[in-house]
């Protein structure tokens, strides 16, 4: 009898010991996340599949399919006990959002064998952006291009008859203002837009975050980085914050997308690179790795800011700062680090940024009109300007693989128009390459489409203010 009950203690021990902390002190039946062991073991599974598959489209349906097959699997018992309570699954996570269950019922589901871990929900944060709003009339005086377009190369790739044609680009941000002049005419209608929160029917943006970065990435008029290639995107983030459950539910549709009402799979529309102007979350946290993973598989392309928590070292936030994928970093016109640009090295001594891009002082589209436009700093702006240049490098390289990719960014970057600040972080110094600072250095997307040959036309003039600490 003692052994039995010594058993049962030892059982219910072993629960509770996955539970966090935070959860068990936390009010009874708030929101939590279930989190299941074996996703490393699908992703490899679905890799004797895909050996044998050579289309994108049925390599990705092939791996969408695997993972869905295998979260059924590990959550099925978790679900029978969770009937009667709010709960809903993401299978490329292979996870549960749990709502209204009692701690009771969470010792139950934390005992289970395939389950790892029950937490709270993780959530990023969007800084409130200072407008700077330009109407129509304004614009018209402005320069052709944005001068982040002509500093990274971008426009002299135009010239020679790429603009990112045959790439379709994607963004997870606060939406987009589809109707924007800028955006409307290379929207992917088809399986183009998804909104996991309100189920809206067609692209908007409540914020204006996720219009800037968009139109950065392949917006008309001179904003874009990519402007041929056409766009697609997910409503990860609601007004000023990212919640895991949105953003994780954007994850999944961008391996493969949905109608608006997130039905009817068809992995052929997923897109070939995405951007992610989002994160902040402490170095190290690994919440959103299996995501990317599962693009990486895919074969999109993942890029992500390095934060703006700078200027001390050691401030690159997650997701930005896990190993597959590009972390980006903020320079301005004067090729000068923006000062809130987070800087390496991560918690495991490995540099980030990857690369930097232009990301202070930046104009793109607003979300307050059809012809509205706004100025504003961050790594989130950076991100898209790297993004459109991956759009760019692949519509020359079809099919090219990220590690093809990572490779002809960061071996074409340009850094001898650097400012060296002698502020070395994690013992390196920010005159050699890679530093914790730059990363590889700013991009050259010329370079880069090109194999190492530099623009011969002069850039567009830019501003030459010095970046400050100005938040995006």
């Amino acid at each position: 009898m003692l052994s039995h009950l010594a058993l049962l203690a030892a059982l219910a021990a072993v629960a509770t010991a996955k539970i966090s902390s935070s959860v068990l002190r936390a009010p009874e039946g708030t929101a939590v996340v279930v989190e299941f062991h074996g996703n490393a073991l699908a992703l490899a599974e679905a890799d004797t599949g895909l050996r044998s598959l050579h289309d994108r489209s049925s390599r990705i349906a092939h791996l969408d399919s695997i993972l869905a097959l295998h979260a059924a699997k590990a959550q099925a018992d978790a679900v029978a006990l969770l009937t009667g309570f709010s709960f809903e699954s993401n299978h490329v996570g292979n996870v549960l959002f749990v709502e209204h269950a009692p701690l009771a019922v969470l010792e139950q589901v934390a005992a289970l064998p395939h389950v790892s871990a029950i937490r709270l929900p993780e959530v990023a944060h969007l800084p409130v952006l200072d407008h700077t709003t330009i109407d129509a009339a304004i614009n018209a005086t402005l320069a052709a291009n944005e001068w982040g377009i002509d500093i990274i190369g971008a426009s002299s790739v135009w010239a020679a008859g790429n603009r990112g044609e045959g790439v379709v680009v994607s963004n997870i941000d606060t939406g987009v203002r589809g109707t924007h002049e800028a955006l409307k005419g290379n929207f992917r209608a088809d399986y183009g837009w998804f909104d996991p929160e309100k189920k809206s029917k067609s692209p908007n943006d409540g914020n204006g975050h996720g219009t800037h970065t968009l139109g950065s990435i392949a917006g008309a008029n001179g904003i874009g980085v990519a402007p041929g290639a056409q766009w697609i995107a997910c409503r990860g983030c609601t007004t000023s914050s990212c919640p895991e459950k949105t953003l994780t539910a954007c994850a999944q549709w961008i391996l493969c997308p949905t109608d608006t009402q997130g039905n009817n799979k068809k992995c052929d529309k997923a897109p070939h690179v995405v951007s992610n102007s989002w994160g902040g979350n402490k170095a190290g946290n690994a919440w959103y790795q299996s995501y990317v993973d599962a693009w990486q598989k895919a074969g999109i392309i993942p890029v992500f800011a390095n934060g703006n928590a700078g200027p001390k070292c050691a401030t690159v936030g997650s997701p930005g700062d896990y190993k597959n994928v590009i972390g980006v970093g903020a320079t301005g016109s004067d090729d000068k680090l923006a000062s809130f640009s987070s800087k390496g090295p991560t918690p495991d001594a490995r540099i980030k940024p990857d690369v930097s891009a232009p990301g202070y002082k930046v104009r793109s589209a607003w979300n307050t009109g059809d012809a509205n436009y706004n100025t504003i700093s961050g790594t989130s702006m950076a991100t898209p300007h790297v993004t459109g240049a991956v759009a760019l490098i692949l519509s020359a390289n079809k099919g090219a693989s990220y590690d093809t990719v990572y490779n002809l960014l960061t071996t074409t970057v340009d850094t001898a128009s650097l400012t060296v600040d002698n502020n070395d972080c994690g013992g390196v110094s920010d005159s050699s390459y890679p530093n914790n600072n730059y990363g590889f250095g700013r991009i050259n997307v010329f370079k880069a489409v090109n194999g190492g040959t530099n623009p011969t036309d002069p850039p567009t003039d830019v501003p030459t203010d010095e970046p400050t600490d100005e938040e995006p």
